[in-house]
């Protein structure tokens, strides 16, 4: 799983940071998914960073950094799905550097 940084969404560069930053050509010499789940820019994060200060938190609290934030469960949820079959996956071939 790879976790783009702020402003490196689809939403902001498109397929650039899936196409550049050099996961698939590894992942492909060595037989591995790699997943790039993405963060969508909102009112409390308009720069569409991953949750790394708290804003997804309830309480405003450190749950983010832990098992029990919103952003964690959800990635264990994606794994779960994939793993058990119940997410299908799709192969997309996106060219990048070699």
């Amino acid at each position: 799983m790879v976790f783009h940084g702020c402003q490196q969404g689809y939403e902001f560069i498109n397929t650039t940071y899936v196409e550049f930053t050099g996961y698939n050509h590894v992942a492909e010499n060595n037989d591995i998914i790699i997943i790039y789940p993405q963060i969508k820019s909102s009112a409390n994060n308009s720069y569409g960073c991953w949750d790394f200060w708290g804003y997804s938190s309830v309480s405003r609290t450190l749950e983010y950094a832990t098992k029990q934030g919103v952003i964690m469960k959800g990635m264990h949820t994606i794994f779960e799905q994939i793993s058990n079959g119940s997410l299908p996956l799709k192969s997309v071939n996106i060219s990048g550097p070699v």
